[in-house]
């Protein structure tokens, strides 16, 4: 252990043990000194002197915590890399159960701090930060970044993970606002959440010519699994020829009948058995063995004829992922058993 480490140990011994019985010395130093402090432990050296450091660092306050962030310096500007690896390591360590308080403290602190800096690049750090521990009180701090070429993404994935109603409010509502990869940010986080209010408003963005806004369009529908994207989910999927190509269409299609599944098992059966009959090229082949996955999933022992079907096909792909199928079958398991195919 070199001296610095060696001194600021010393520090934090004095701060949480007693000695011959008598209450440790009050800590006197300044904010900036505990945080020297502290930062010339990191790393720690185990898990153990981490949460001792993590647990004085709480001690710092809001204040304290901003003052901390304040530190952090412009990627090539300087090394900041114990400022990061501390504020990293206690927003980790505030979302463990029984550290409530603490989170929000954290919370607060980053949100200020994110308020403060100017450089991009430690707004996304801090964004990444309040992605771990905040809430719906984060979410008009986050909102304003929806609108910025630089900053869209990582606001809409932090606002996605916080999964509020308020946080998906925040997305719909910028979405008129939002162009370019602002938008397919906002558009990829919805669906992230399965947002089905914004439903009407990525609906026509399915048919947009800009082939990345319409992939994330299709894809937030699939997320959202409502029954009424039926007709563009498979429209778009036809037009793709069935086939996994750069729109994902077929992709996000397959996606949406699983979806659907959990709230309309007929629906999903009728668009299943449809690939099934439809998908019948080689190019074709891991759709049809998507549909007929989804099926036996959601249809169980009536799945057993299109498993029967797919035991004589010549396709070996699709064969063997049927007769892996069937195992979850008890048809299925009887049938396999008579099988005289030899999978070569």
């Amino acid at each position: 252990m070199n001296k610095n480490k060696f001194i600021a140990s010393i520090a934090f011994l004095l701060m949480s043990f007693f000695v011959f019985g008598q209450p440790a010395i009050p800590d006197k130093r300044t904010i900036e000194t505990k945080i020297a402090d502290l930062l010339a432990q990191m790393p720690a050296t185990n898990q153990a002197y981490l949460n001792t450091l993590m647990t004085a660092m709480a001690d710092f306050g809001e204040d304290g915590l901003v003052q901390m962030a304040g530190m952090l310096t412009p990627s090539g500007k300087g090394n900041d890399t114990g400022v990061r690896f501390a504020m990293g390591g206690f927003s980790k360590f505030v979302t463990a159960a029984g550290r409530e308080n603490n989170r929000l403290l954290c919370q607060r602190a980053w949100c200020r701090a994110l308020e403060a800096a100017e450089d991009p690049e430690i707004k996304a750090f801090l964004i990444a930060l309040i992605q771990q521990v905040g809430n719906e009180d984060a979410v008009p701090f986050l909102a304003t970044y929806l609108v910025s070429d630089q900053l869209s993404d990582p606001a809409a994935k932090a606002l996605a993970t916080i999964n509020t109603p308020e946080a998906g409010n925040a997305l719909l509502q910028s979405l008129d606002k939002a162009q370019g990869t602002e938008r397919i940010s906002v558009v990829e986080a919805l669906g992230d959440m399965g947002f089905s209010s914004a439903l009407a408003s990525i609906t026509p963005l399915c048919s947009s010519p800009d082939i990345n806004l319409k992939k994330v369009a299709l894809y937030a529908l699939a997320k959202i699994g409502s029954p009424q994207s039926a007709k563009i989910m498979y429209n778009a999927a036809k037009e793709s020829g069935f086939t996994f190509e750069p729109a994902t269409a077929t992709a996000s299609y397959v996606l949406w009948i699983n979806r659907v599944a959990t709230v309309d098992k007929s629906l999903a059966g009728k668009h299943s058995t449809g690939l099934i009959k439809t998908c019948s090229a080689e190019n074709q082949t891991q759709t049809r063995s998507a549909a007929l996955s989804i099926l036996v999933l959601t249809a169980g022992e009536k799945a057993t004829p299109y498993l029967y079907s797919a035991f004589k096909s010549d396709n070996r792909t699709y064969w063997m992922a049927a007769l892996n199928l069937s195992k979850q079958l008890q048809a299925g398991n009887k049938h396999r058993d008579g099988l005289n195919r030899e999978v070569k």
